[in-house]
């Protein structure tokens, strides 16, 4: 997969929200009256406006970079399996005779050797390190679709909490608004002390949940900011709608290659590939031969340059394990080890096949139940709009209670709120969904999907 950069974009988003941030802080400082409340300088930002922070700023992903950057290296550099040992010393003896006839004198030596051993299995040794690379290119290709997955999901999460802000701003005053009409019939003696009562009752009880709802609110978007990789002060305001607009959705006729094409799928494939090449290489080292070669070089007496003198050694030798032939060997032991790692990956990689197929339906028959279900709740919050309208119409009239009146604009908030978390299910799950294939959402609507099946198995 290809990173997304965003290049000058970024630079410039980056640079807008360094000024807000900076210009809010002291603002809020010295004088602002929005100084400790909801109101402020905020930083509008778009979905893709977050994407490409994200890609460029979160931490974990980061970390992943570091990790793929040093396989890299370690790919590029597996040639060291060829580099000889190489050393060298020196030493220092000093002889102290006594009698007449003692000789005493300082003799001074150096000496260096170069040693290589090549084993039966250094092949595969070589190949482990290329299945190394290939797994971290492929974890941190799944880690960016990963980030941008759940930068998706956190954004529609925000623009629903948003929305419910909104809703109960609404109710607030559609019921401070109650309040003051029964109060001022009330006053007039054309409402009872009861219903003047429970109109308070019916605002105040409102204010508390909008409080933790604000507070829900901005923690959320301090969450976000982290994941984004900015400062968790930075007062973002996401600016995207939730259009109440579910298109559907069909399976592509190629689900199962998209499957085998899963970062998680295409990494338990590597790792059957890597206990392959284990259990062979534990076969090689178990049975086969190794070869070693050895030069030593050494020269002694340097404080007589005149009768300097050195020699040299080179020596090949073959060593056999005869132990990888005994039942219940370490040598037969690590390659029963190596065999059992290969059948476990094995089975590993089904269950990932299995699970990633279960993931995809599931998500699949969720959006078929929400745009199913979501004609009905459209329907619902019309009529239900309607039925406040006529309640509010009556109770000014003095037909409809007060209490009818409450059900009413209650039932017209959850109708309303009913479709909000519609929408944010819909797109959630079709990000979701899009993510385990690892197409685009566009790819999987109806129109755009002329071979896919519209229902699943």
């Amino acid at each position: 997969m290809r990173r997304i950069s965003g290049g000058k974009q970024f630079f410039c988003f980056r640079c807008v929200l360094a000024f807000f941030f900076l210009f809010s802080s002291g603002l809020s400082a010295e004088e602002s009256p929005a100084a400790g409340t909801e109101e402020g300088l905020v930083c509008p930002i778009t979905l893709e406006e977050a994407i490409v922070l994200a890609l460029n700023g979160n931490l974990e992903l980061k970390q992943q970079q570091l990790e793929l950057s040093y396989r890299e290296k370690e790919a590029l550099s597996s040639w060291n399996a060829f580099l000889p040992d190489i050393s060298l010393s020196g030493g220092l003896r000093n002889s102290h005779g006594f009698g007449p006839s003692a000789a005493s004198g300082t003799d001074v030596t150096l000496s260096g050797g170069i040693s290589l051993t090549l084993a039966a299995g250094i092949a595969e040794t070589l190949q482990q390190a290329k299945i190394a690379r290939s797994s971290a290119l492929v974890s941190y290709a799944q880690a960016e679709l990963d980030l941008i997955c759940d930068v998706k999901t956190r954004f529609y999460a925000l623009l629903s909490d948003k929305e419910n802000l909104v809703l109960l701003e609404e109710s607030l005053q559609l019921a401070r608004s109650q309040e003051d009409f029964v109060r001022r019939n009330y006053q007039n003696g054309l409402a009872s002390e009861l219903e003047y009562l429970r109109s308070r009752y019916a605002a105040a009880s409102i204010e508390p949940q909008l409080t933790n709802a604000r507070r829900l609110y901005r923690q959320a978007i301090r969450d976000f900011c982290l994941l984004l990789g900015i400062p968790e002060e930075t007062r973002l305001d996401p600016a995207d709608r939730l259009e109440p607009v579910l298109p559907e959705v069909r399976l592509p006729a190629d689900t199962q290659a998209l499957i085998d094409r899963r970062g998680d799928v295409m990494l338990a494939v590597l790792a059957v590939e890597n206990a392959e090449s284990e259990l062979s290489a534990s076969r090689w080292n178990r049975f086969g031969p190794s070869v070693s070669f050895h030069e030593n070089l050494s020269v002694g007496d340097f404080t007589a340059p005149r009768d300097l003198s050195g020699n040299g050694s080179f020596s090949v030798s073959v060593s056999i394990p005869l132990g990888g032939y005994i039942p219940g060997s370490q040598q037969a032991l690590a390659s029963e080890r190596s065999r059992v790692n290969l059948e476990q990956a094995k089975i590993a990689l089904e269950n990932t096949r299995t699970a990633a197929g279960q993931e995809v339906l599931s998500l699949f028959n969720t959006i078929q139940d929400i745009t199913e279900t979501f004609a009905i709740n459209r329907m619902n919050e019309t009529f239900a709009a309607r039925a406040y309208e006529l309640s509010r119409a009556g109770f000014d009239a003095g037909l409809v209670s007060q209490t009818d009146l409450e059900i009413a604009r209650q039932d017209f908030l959850s109708a309303r709120y009913t479709v909000i978390a519609a929408v944010t299910q819909y797109r959630s799950s079709l990000a979701e969904l899009a993510h385990a294939l690892n197409v685009s959402e566009e790819a999987l609507w109806a129109e755009n999907t002329t071979t896919g099946r519209g229902n699943a198995e």
